[in-house]
Formats: C-alpha cells, sequence, structure tokens
C-alpha cells in the first residue's frame, strides 16, 4: 500500500490516504478476478446493488482513509484508525484497520467484514431495538423456583 495527500473539498483539511491493489492467493478466485477487472475496464460498470451510482470504486483497489473508532477502554487508543472497501469476484467488503506502524513487518492489521448497505444496517437496528424486553415478574419467578429446586436436594440439618 502507498500513502498519498490528499486535500478534503468540504473543510481544506490535508490527510493521508492509503492505497493499493490486492491479489487472491486461491488460483480461481485470483482468474476471477482477472475477468472482473478487464470486464470492468471495458465497461466501467459496478453492480447496482453494491454501488451509488457517483461512486467511483475499482475492482481489487483497497483505499484506507484515517477515520479513527471508538476508544478501547483498556489501551486509551481508537480500536481502529482506518476504514474503507474491497470489492472483488465475491463481492464488496468493509475494511476495518488500525495502523501498527511497522511492528512484526506490517503497516496495518484489522477486520474485513461483508459490507451492508445503510437500509441492511438500519433494518438490522430497529430489528435489534424491537426485540421485547423481558418480563420482570417472569424472571424473578423462574429464580424463585430454580432456587427452591436447589435447596429441595441439599441435605440438610433439619431432616
Amino acid at each position: 500500500m502507498e500513502p498519498r495527500e490528499v486535500t478534503d473539498p468540504r473543510s481544506g483539511e490535508v490527510s493521508t490516504i492509503w492505497g493499493g491493489y490486492a491479489t487472491a492467493r486461491d488460483r480461481d478466485l485470483a482468474a476471477k478476478d482477472a475477468m472482473l477487472q478487464t470486464e470492468f475496464k471495458k465497461t466501467g460498470a459496478r453492480p447496482a446493488e453494491l454501488f451509488a451510482p457517483e461512486s467511483k470504486d475499482i475492482p481489487l483497489y483497497v483505499t484506507l482513509r484515517n477515520r479513527p473508532g471508538k476508544l478501547n477502554a483498556q489501551t486509551g487508543k481508537p480500536s481502529y484508525t482506518d476504514i474503507g472497501s474491497f470489492w472483488n469476484a465475491r463481492g464488496r467488503y468493509t475494511v476495518l484497520a488500525r495502523d501498527l506502524a511497522g511492528k512484526s513487518g506490517l503497516r496495518f492489521g484489522g477486520n474485513v467484514l461483508p459490507w451492508k448497505s445503510t437500509q441492511a444496517l438500519e433494518a438490522e437496528r430497529t430489528a435489534r431495538s424491537e426485540v421485547a424486553a423481558p418480563d420482570a415478574d417472569t424472571a424473578r419467578g423462574n429464580a424463585d423456583k430454580r432456587a427452591r429446586k436447589g435447596r429441595d436436594k441439599a441435605p440438610s440439618a433439619d431432616v
């Protein structure tokens, strides 16, 4: 990956982004990726279900932009420092990375997750929020039953 200095047109802020081409180790996937790249060079078309019309993503090209995540409670540092996307023959992915600054010979480390559209993310959030809250009375009743059951089996001095 190579660093590039870019200027944000909205704020005029200059920042460094990292980018580079990825290659698959699996021969079959590498062949599919090569066909995808060739087709893209001919048509310039991106799958409509994965990209907005104004998207400029290129197949097999990883771009990482500095966007620090939530702070890790143990270290006080962001859990990831860069976010990006990646597109190959299998689909589109989101990359969450942290800058390792060359430790152990690595520049970045992190996770690659399947990409989800804004609509899919919103649907997941609403589904999680719609989960019924536990009924306190039922929970207490079940706890009492478990406690009584344990006491019934335990030997006591009263017997």
